[in-house]
């Protein structure tokens, strides 16, 4: 994530993949869509969004919806959203994120539904009264590292992940 990087504004979504195989996503910045910045869906594959600055949407950073096996976010900045910084919707197969920071969003920083394995990624400042990371699927725990809200991996739960 830096300057110089191409940049997509002002279109309903900055990436839309609908039953897309083995795309990788890269060194973009997504500013100011109407939806969510990346909307992947309907049985897309083997998926990685890599190194994206995601800012001012209207709605969620990153959406993951349908039957989306092999999802991998990492080390992607996503700020000042309308709603979640990342939303995993979906049957996906064990969707990664990794290494992410999430500030100031309009809704959870991530909600997970399945859980995603998860490591070193950052949540500032959700919206208040939203909690930084929701679960909705059995069992969950998470490790949390120092102030800044780090949360390194998650298991199975139906209650919602607070952090403090």
């Amino acid at each position: 994530v830096g300057t110089g990087q191409p940049t997509i504004s002002g279109a309903s979504y900055g990436f839309h993949l609908s039953n897309a195989e083995w795309v990788i996503i890269k060194d973009f910045k997504i500013i100011d869509t109407t939806g969510a910045g990346v909307l992947a869906e309907a049985d897309s594959n083997s998926v990685t969004l890599q190194n994206l600055e995601i800012t001012a949407n209207s709605g969620r950073g990153i959406l993951v919806r349908g039957t989306s096996p092999n999802i991998t976010i990492q080390n992607s900045l996503i700020y000042e959203t309308g709603s979640d910084g990342i939303k995993i919707e979906a049957s996906s197969d064990s969707p990664r994120l990794l290494s992410n920071t999430i500030d100031s969003s309009g809704g959870a920083g991530i909600t997970m539904c399945p859980i995603a394995r998860t490591s070193r990624n950052t949540i500032k400042a959700p919206r208040i009264g939203r909690p930084p990371v929701s679960c909705t699927v059995p069992g969950a725990t998470r490790a949390n590292r120092g102030d800044s809200m780090f949360f390194h991996r998650f298991r199975s739960s139906r209650r919602l992940c607070m952090a403090t």
